[in-house]
């Protein structure tokens, strides 16, 4: 599967040759439906840039699916329903104000194309196998919402941090964890594929808000029950802020 990257299609890509492409083009994009929007690059988050200018207002004109983090690196991100949530370390998910804004963000516009059960016992690892199984195109990218009830749930949330920023891995180092049993709510995520490396997570990527949106967390581990698997296929990408 060929990505528009605003009007540029393409199946693989030198990095620069990509982000180019990318920041040249008009901001039209974000009103397609199949796009992913995304601020900054996981690159970039991982180096300690953890003070962004976009705020959550406007994230929400491009999106109202999706994950990221908050300035400072205060707690972790879910966009659903038009809804964003921000899990602080003590693991609450607060209603988040308009104001506020993130260095990391993707967004969509979530209408699912295909639909899924599982219906058996899986650990986060082999429920990524089963997906890739359903997927029409493994080197395509994908936002994916899962919903049910998770026999067990293992999520973090980041500390929030001072300037002089740390690394991201060495701020992840001390990471606070949860972990829940037979709880029900949704995973929020994408798949990408690995030529998306660098620009945000190759591969599945998913945080977890519960039914009552009261708590959640960057998955870490999951052992899966009864489960509603919902998939957008995306065919455009829009970086912006770097």
């Amino acid at each position: 599967m060929a990505i528009k990257l605003l009007g540029v299609f393409v199946t693989t890509l030198a990095l620069t040759t990509f982000l180019t492409a990318c920041v040249s083009q008009p901001s039209t994009v974000g009103s397609n439906p199949k796009s992913l929007f995304q601020t900054s690059t996981l690159s970039a988050l991982q180096a300690g840039q953890y003070d962004g200018q976009m705020t959550i207002g406007e994230l929400k004109q491009y999106g109202n699916f999706g994950l990221g983090t908050f300035n400072a690196l205060d707690g972790e991100m879910v966009v659903v329903d038009s809804q964003v949530y921000q899990i602080r370390d003590d693991g609450v998910a607060y209603p988040t104000d308009d104001e506020v804004q993130t260095p990391f963000a993707a967004v969509t516009f979530f209408e699912p194309d295909q639909q899924f059960t599982v219906n058996e016992s899986l650990n986060c690892v082999q429920l990524q196998a089963h997906l890739d199984d359903l997927l029409p195109d493994v080197d395509a990218p994908y936002a994916i919402k899962i919903s049910g009830t998770f026999a067990h749930l293992k999520v973090r949330a980041p500390h929030k941090e001072s300037p002089p920023y740390p690394v991201l891995a060495e701020a992840l180092a001390d990471q606070a964890i949860f972990e829940t049993e037979n709880t029900t709510g949704e995973m929020i995520g994408f798949r990408l594929p690995d030529y998306m490396a660098g620009l945000n997570a190759a591969g599945y990527h998913f945080h977890f808000i519960s039914q009552d949106r009261q708590t959640g967390g960057h998955v870490l581990d999951c052992q899966t029950g009864d489960l509603a698997i919902e998939v957008d296929a995306i065919d455009q990408f829009r970086l912006d802020g770097i």
